[in-house]
């Protein structure tokens, strides 16, 4: 009994200590919303944003961005299960924190895959599952779910 009282104090500490912020769960909280855009200037890129806003409130106003640019289309597609670390050379991934008080670059690292389940001319279905370091903020960010990114008219 009490080898069992010290494993679960010893695995309550760990997971109080890993602070992790599941990214696309934040839609579900007050002031958040999400939106995931296609975009296609001279690449096809997936914007997630999940933005925080609250009403009549000035300037504190952010957003969680992670966006994917694909270099390579063709082999995106039938590949369909990319990894960000390694198939650099098929898919770009970015992080950023949108906001009037951030004009640093980012200091991240950033691994997962993310899985095409679908692709259309106006719509693109992926399964994601991201980790990102947040190395300035000290946070740790996941970003893992289904989403399907849109084109959005007048972007």
């Amino acid at each position: 009994m009490k080898r069992f009282s010290i494993l679960f104090i010893f695995a309550l500490t760990i997971l109080i200590s890993c602070n992790v912020t599941r990214v696309l769960n934040l839609k579900h909280r007050k002031y958040y919303t999400e939106r995931s855009i296609i975009s296609s200037d001279t690449l096809t890129t997936l914007i997630q944003m999940v933005s925080y806003n609250v009403p009549h409130v000035i300037d504190e106003e952010f957003s969680y961005e992670l966006i994917f640019k694909f270099i390579d289309t063709t082999a995106a597609k039938t590949k369909r299960i990319l990894n960000l670390e390694t198939d650099t050379a098929i898919i770009k991934t970015i992080y950023d924190i949108a906001s009037v008080w951030n004009w640093e670059e980012e200091t991240y690292s950033l691994r997962g895959k993310i899985e095409i389940l679908e692709w259309k001319t106006d719509s693109i279905t992926i399964k994601q599952n991201v980790i990102v370091d947040d190395k300035r903020r000290k946070d740790i960010l996941k970003f893992k779910g289904k989403r399907t990114f849109t084109k959005y008219k007048n972007w």
